[in-house]
């Protein structure tokens, strides 16, 4: 009896040893509020603060402007099962973004945005998570969006240099450069970057930087703003935009060149690109040349910063020709580049050309 309570008394001290240990083991947490809408009269935005532990809880918010300047920072606390409304542009009316510290694990966070006008409301729950390359993910489905937009915060000591990739219909659309400042950040609908693209061929933007520093929204809504649609950027892993570049000038293109030295001649060019792994391969047809038509030119082409550039050859008369097709600028479905022939040394022939992908459009279920 004896041994037994004495190995039940070393249980209860050993167990009460563990949970001290645990109960003093709290570690920080940061978890990040990418948007707060200071300077607009007509939006609220609410932070909700659950507490579902059985005691009380302090967290610090700390709120940045648009200069990324540190505005707020404030210790506060949520009682025990219980949760706090703050309403963060009473905390600072220039607000543009923010972070909350806090070592209770049973806190969850919430940010609220309502549009005062309209009355449209969309809320999330906040992230700790801070990436590299970061993808807003739009609405295609719901018909009554008519704006897509996004919120991209910089939670850095530094100003970071960030690519910004459209992409629709598994292809790049089109591509921009921003910089955002230490604790910076940017909103704006998606033709602030993309002016040319159209509102349903635009599945997602990705940004990417070099640094994990990352956090955003993607925006969806009405234009009366009375039907919103806020979720949290996703993280992306294994994007590279030249393997979406490739990808983008993949498929049968079709259109004319224009000779520039040669006034007058012109003719069709069609071009078919193929992928193989990382790898692609095209053929091309020139109809109405000096040469004739000519069929099945093989070529491997290449693409950097979204542009094409090719070379073939072709026998013209027993000589060979050089076919060279540089400065392919794709633009949405239609590249538009130059083209030179040359004869040996010689140049024979430049121009112009242009060529188009039919946009399959997906269907409505």
């Amino acid at each position: 009896m004896q041994k037994n309570s004495l190995s039940r008394l070393i249980f209860l001290i050993v167990t009460a040893i563990c949970l001290m240990g645990f109960a003093g083991s709290s570690v920080a947490a940061t978890i990040y509020i990418p948007h707060v809408t200071g300077g607009y009269d007509d939006w609220s935005d609410t932070l909700l603060v659950d507490n579902s532990s059985l005691a009380s809880a302090d967290y610090t918010i700390i709120l940045y402007d648009a200069t990324g300047a540190e505005v707020y920072n404030q210790s506060h606390s949520v009682g025990k099962l219980s949760q706090d409304v703050i309403f963060l542009k009473n905390l600072n009316a220039t607000a543009q973004c923010g972070e909350i510290t806090y070592t209770e694990e049973m806190l969850f966070f919430r940010v609220s945005y309502e549009n005062t006008g309209g009355g449209g409301v969309a809320e999330f729950k906040l992230t700790d998570s801070l990436n590299t390359t970061l993808a807003f993910y739009f609405n295609n489905s719901a018909s009554f969006l008519e704006w897509k937009g996004l919120a991209l915060t910089n939670f850095s000591n530094s100003s970071t240099d960030i690519a910004l990739y459209a992409i629709g219909g598994g292809s790049v659309l089109g591509s921009a450069s921003i910089t955002l400042p230490a604790n910076g950040k940017v909103i704006g609908l998606h033709t602030a970057w993309f002016p040319s693209i159209d509102l349903v061929d635009l599945d997602k933007i990705v940004a990417v930087a070099s640094t994990a520093t990352l956090c955003g929204i993607a925006k969806n809504g009405d234009l009366a703003n009375t039907k919103l649609l806020f979720v949290s950027a996703d993280p992306v892993s294994n994007f590279r935009a030249e393997d979406f570049s490739i990808a983008d000038f993949v498929g049968t293109w079709n259109g004319t060149w224009t000779s520039m030295a040669n006034l007058g001649e012109s003719g069709n060019l069609s071009l078919e690109i193929n992928s193989v792994v990382k790898i692609a391969i095209g053929s091309m047809d020139i109809s109405n040349t000096d040469c004739g038509d000519l069929e099945d030119i093989i070529f491997i082409p290449t693409v950097k910063d979204n542009t094409l550039s090719f070379a073939a050859s072709s026998t013209c008369f027993f000589t060979t020709l050089s076919l060279e097709y540089t400065k392919g600028i794709l633009n949405g479905n239609t590249i538009t580049g130059s083209y030179t022939i040359n004869k040996g040394k010689i140049t024979t022939d430049a121009g112009i050309f242009s060529v188009t992908k039919p946009v399959i459009k997906p269907l409505p279920f």
